[in-house]
C-alpha cells in the first residue's frame, strides 16, 4: 500500500478543528451521503469526545449545490419554542442556502429589533406579526414544508441536529414543558420526515435514544425508528497511527515506531486522547525519541491529572443524570466490577455480583446491563462482557478511585 503523506498538525484539545485537521472520517462521510441519496434519514449515537461532531463538520463542508448540509447543536434547548427558534435562527442566517430556500423561513420570521429570549437563550429572530397566533409546532411544520416545496428535482437539504437526545430530555424534564411537549415534538418531527422527503434529518446524541424514550410517551419507532444508524466510533488503527505521526511532526517531537503503535493501541484510536498524549510528550524534557515507556507514563499522567482528563469527567458523572435512582447503583456495580478485569467477564457472574451487591433481582440487573451496553460502556458477546474502549475502563477506575 502506498504510504500516506504526513501533514504537520498541532495539538488541538477542545478547540474547533479545521477541516484539514480531521483525519479518518472520509469513509463515514461518504457512507452518510450514500444513505441520504437513497432516501434515508440518519441517526448517530456515539459517546462524547469520540469524533462524531468532526465527521458532521466534514459532511457539512462537503455540501454541494444539490445536497446542502446544515449542522447545528440543540443542546441548550428546553422547550418546543426553543427548538423552533433555534432552527429558524440557523436557517435564517445560513446565507449559503440562497434566497429561494430561505424564503420558507423569512416568510415566518424576521430579524428581531430586540433580541427574542427563549429558555434563557437570546435569538436574533422573531415571528412575523401575522403568524404570531400560531403554535411553534405549527410554525416548525410550515417552515420545513415550505423548504421542502422550494427544493427542486434531485435537491436535498440535510438538517444535522447534534445533541438531539439531550434537547429531548431537557424538554421532557422541564417542569413547565414536560413529557407531553417532548412527545409532541418527536411526533411532529416523525411526521415531517415522512411528509417532506426532500428535507433529510441526521439526529445525533452522546446519550442513547433509549433515555429519551423513557421520558416520553413515544416508542422507539417515533423517536428514530425510521432513521438509519451510522456508527462513527474511534479511528481505525491505520488512521490513528497517521494522526499520531502528523501531530508528532507538527509538534517537532520524535517517537520510535513502536511508541506510535503503543500509543494508538493504548488509547483505542480515540482522537482526543492521541492529541492529549502528544501534548504531554511535547512538554517533557527534549530527547532524541520517545519510546513505549514514555508513552505509557504520559497516559498515566493524563488519566491521573484531574484537570487534563476533565474531558472525560462526564463519562463517570452522567450516570447520575440519566439513570433512575434504583438503577444507578446497579450500573455502577456492573462497571466497577468489569473495569478491573483485563479479560471479558462472564455475563452471568457479572449479573449475579451486581444483583447481590445491590439487593436487586437478576432480571432488573440484566435490564440495566442492556442500558449500559446501549450507552457504549460495555459490549456483550457470546455470554461475556467487556469494555468497548479499555482505555475508558482505566479512566473509570481512576476517577472512581478503584485502584
Amino acid at each position: 500500500m502506498k504510504p500516506v503523506q504526513l501533514v504537520p498538525l498541532t495539538v488541538n484539545i477542545g478547540g474547533q478543528l479545521a477541516d484539514h485537521e480531521i483525519i479518518g472520517r472520509e469513509a463515514t462521510v461518504k457512507l452518510m451521503f450514500e444513505y441520504l441519496d437513497r432516501g434515508m434519514n440518519l441517526s448517530i449515537n456515539d459517546p462524547r469526545r469520540i469524533g462524531k461532531s468532526a465527521a458532521l463538520q466534514l459532511l457539512e463542508a462537503a455540501s454541494t449545490d444539490k445536497t446542502k448540509v446544515v449542522l447545528t447543536s440543540v443542546q441548550p434547548v428546553k422547550t418546543i419554542d426553543g427548538f423552533f427558534y433555534h432552527l429558524a435562527s440557523v436557517l435564517h442566517g445560513h446565507q449559503s442556502l440562497g434566497r429561494r430556500l430561505r424564503k420558507g423561513v423569512t416568510n415566518l420570521v424576521e430579524s428581531a429589533r430586540v433580541m427574542t429570549e427563549v429558555d434563557g437563550v437570546p435569538f436574533a429572530v422573531g415571528v412575523r406579526g401575522r403568524h404570531q397566533h400560531k403554535t411553534k409546532r405549527e410554525l416548525l411544520t410550515e417552515m420545513v414544508s415550505a423548504i421542502d416545496d422550494a427544493l427542486g428535482e434531485g435537491e436535498l437539504l440535510v438538517l444535522a441536529v447534534d445533541e438531539f437526545t439531550e434537547a429531548i430530555l431537557n424538554i421532557a424534564r422541564n417542569p413547565v414543558a414536560g413529557s407531553g411537549d417532548a412527545t409532541q415534538l418527536l411526533q411532529t418531527l416523525q411526521m415531517l420526515r415522512k411528509d417532506c422527503p426532500a428535507v433529510r434529518w441526521i439526529l445525533t446524541g452522546s446519550i442513547g435514544m433509549h433515555h429519551a424514550i423513557r421520558w416520553t410517551d413515544c416508542t422507539s419507532s417515533v423517536v428514530s425508528g425510521d432513521c438509519k444508524n451510522v456508527p462513527v466510533g474511534a479511528l481505525s488503527l491505520a488512521h490513528a497511527d497517521h494522526l499520531s505521526r502528523c501531530l508528532a511532526l507538527g509538534e517537532d517531537i520524535a517517537l520510535v515506531d513502536e511508541a506510535h503503535v503503543a500509543l494508538i493501541e493504548a488509547v483505542d484510536g480515540i482522537p482526543i486522547l492521541i492529541h492529549a498524549i502528544i501534548e504531554d510528550l511535547r512538554k517533557q524534557p527534549a530527547r532524541d525519541a520517545f519510546d513505549q515507556s514514555d508513552v505509557e507514563a504520559a497516559i498515566d499522567r493524563y488519566i491521573h491529572d484531574q484537570d487534563e482528563s476533565r474531558a472525560f469527567e462526564h463519562f463517570v458523572s452522567r450516570l447520575a443524570t440519566y439513570y433512575f435512582d434504583d438503577e444507578l447503583p446497579i450500573a455502577r456495580a456492573l462497571l466497577d466490577r468489569s473495569a478491573g478485569r483485563k479479560k471479558p467477564y462472564k455475563v452471568d457472574k457479572l449479573v449475579a455480583h451486581a444483583a447481590e451487591a445491590c439487593g436487586a433481582t437478576t432480571e432488573v440487573v440484566r435490564t440495566v446491563l442492556g442500558m449500559v451496553v446501549d450507552d457504549h460502556y460495555l459490549i456483550t458477546e457470546e455470554g461475556r462482557a467487556r469494555w468497548r474502549y479499555p482505555i475508558l475502563a482505566r479512566v473509570w477506575r481512576t476517577k472512581r478511585n478503584l485502584g
